[in-house]
């Protein structure tokens, strides 16, 4: 009789570390972007119904991919991977912004991005598809997180939180998605090889907290936002090394990530009202 695996958790520390570093520079762009709004005025956008309608949007992408992969499958990548380059180029945009006057900053940045997306496509290299995925997300959550007041932001987590949970364990479409997206190679999933294992953590797994941590920042402070970060944290790991220990089957890892981000920033609100904080 085969001895049972080994769990492996010799990826936890680099994994954590890639989550720290996403989340800190997603946090950084945020930052800059709430400081431009202030300088001009500009409020965030409140109102929880635009945390249902960002919901309902993500269930719009949802069914248009699931029916590209039934229909015309073989475009599915080139339809994913034309918005992460542009959210790439953005991503270094702006973090050039302040080093490097535009318009080189720009061209650097365009031309960088053109350098990611070419590995990741005719190299078909993991690392490129890695740092593609991580820089787009960047981007485009602190973009968001610093554009949404934190109650539409909320809603929105709470009840994609459900309908993850639903979309791996009930439907399983998100399954399906997820399989589609290893197999070309797109890159929409962090991809973290071991010896005996390659684990896959979603773009949702990575935007969804930074999107927290982004609007408590601008609406609570940074320590606040270092709380919802360690929460963060703390759902991330734990589901991994959860998953390091039993079969290999696909894991919703978003809900225990909400969660912990959510359970964070109470405890950071009754340190604060009791006076500890």
């Amino acid at each position: 009789m085969p001895k049972p695996e080994k769990p492996d958790y010799s990826f936890i520390l680099p994994l954590f570390l890639t989550f720290i570093l996403i989340q800190a520079a997603g946090m950084y762009i945020g930052n800059k972007q709430i400081q431009a709004m202030q300088e001009i005025g500009e409020e965030p956008i409140e109102g929880a119904e635009m945390g249902a309608f960002l919901f309902l949007e993500i269930l719009v992408v949802t069914g248009i991919i699931l029916v590209i992969i039934k229909y015309i499958r073989k475009y599915l990548k080139a339809i994913i991977m034309i918005p992460m380059a542009v959210w790439t180029m953005f991503f270094f945009w702006y973090m050039f912004d302040g080093i490097i006057p535009d318009p080189h900053g720009l061209i650097l940045a365009g031309l960088i991005s053109l350098a990611i997306i070419t590995l990741a496509v005719i190299k078909k290299d993991m690392l490129s598809r890695n740092i593609l995925i991580t820089t787009g997300i960047c981007w485009a959550g602190a973009i968001l997180g610093s554009m949404l007041g934190f109650y539409p932001i909320l809603l929105f987590e709470i009840l994609l939180t459900i309908y993850d949970y639903i979309a791996v364990f009930k439907t399983k479409h998100m399954v399906t998605m997820a399989k589609e997206i290893v197999t070309q190679q797109i890159p929409a999933t962090m991809v973290i090889p071991t010896k005996n294992h390659v684990y896959y953590l979603g773009g949702g797994d990575l935007v969804m907290p930074l999107l927290i941590n982004v609007s408590v920042l601008r609406d609570f402070g940074l320590t606040a936002s270092l709380f919802t970060l360690i929460g963060a944290c703390i759902g991330m790991v734990g589901i991994f090394v959860y998953m390091a220990g039993k079969e290999k089957n696909p894991l919703p890892a978003l809900p225990p990530i909400v969660v912990s981000s959510l359970f964070a920033l109470m405890i950071y609100l009754i340190l604060l009202n009791i006076g500890i904080l």
